[in-house]
């Protein structure tokens, strides 16, 4: 049920260059100001580098809750990372999960990062999407897909905070991002991107982030109708030479 696809109409000028990662301020709103640091920076290979997972994926905790069936993780080639999100919301208050309107695709854009100096670009390239499918799913058509929602320039996905209309599937949602040190590390505070047209709700408030020192490198979904879950593995990142990344992500 994953399909990959460019959509280069959403990412016209989306590549961007942050004049300097030390003095990078981050347009997200920071949360509770809080600081998840993962220690100090040395500095950055000469010439420029490539943000890559380093060592094992751990799991980074689950939105939504029990039903669907698993879908096959949504997880970048190697030498890519989760640069953007959009999210199929459905157009229906679903009666039975809370009477609000729910998540039901998720469309991952993949992209490189690289750092050089103080520099980060962001080069976009295919999306991976899952959607909601199956018997008696009339409710949940139609759909009306988000605009791409990225993290502020020089920051990575380390989380989402959501709304649960019962006990599982989810609306309401909110990037956590973290920014990104000269060679690749976390560090500053947690920033918070609401993602326009996922939906409104207040039953309960949920989140799932990545452990310290880690940022979102793959999404499983469970899927139905709807997206009724979304568990994240994440890892920690480095900044390695072009050529030195792997063959592939295994997640």
């Amino acid at each position: 049920m994953v399909g990959a696809s460019v959509d280069a109409m959403r990412w016209s000028g989306l590549s961007v260059v942050v004049a300097s990662a030390c003095a990078f301020e981050p347009s997200g709103q920071a949360a509770d100001g809080g600081l998840r640091d993962a220690g100090a920076d040395a500095p950055a290979p000469a010439g420029g580098c490539l943000v890559v997972a380093a060592g094992t994926p751990v799991a980074g905790g689950l939105i939504g809750g029990p039903g669907g069936t698993t879908r096959a993780a949504l997880a970048c080639p190697a030498g890519e990372l989760p640069v953007a999100l959009a999210f199929d919301r459905t157009d229906n208050q679903i009666a039975n999960h809370g009477d609000v309107q729910l998540v039901a695709g998720v469309r991952v854009r993949c992209g490189t990062l690289t750092l050089d100096g103080g520099d980060v670009t962001v080069v976009p390239a295919d999306e991976l999407v899952v959607r909601g499918d199956g018997p008696n799913c009339g409710p949940y058509q139609p759909v009306t897909t988000t605009a791409e929602v990225a993290c502020p320039a020089g920051s990575v996905l380390i989380g989402f905070a959501v709304n649960r209309p019962d006990d599982s599937l989810f609306n309401q949602v909110v990037l956590q991002c973290q920014g990104l040190g000269p060679t690749g590390l976390l560090a500053g505070a947690t920033l918070l991107v609401p993602v326009a047209g996922t939906g409104t709700g207040s039953r309960e408030a949920q989140a799932a982030t990545c452990p310290q020192g880690t940022s979102v490198v793959a999404l499983t979904p469970q899927a139905g109708c709807g997206i009724d879950a979304l568990s994240l593995t994440c890892a920690a990142l480095s900044c390695a030479p072009p050529q030195a990344h792997g063959a592939g992500n295994d997640y």
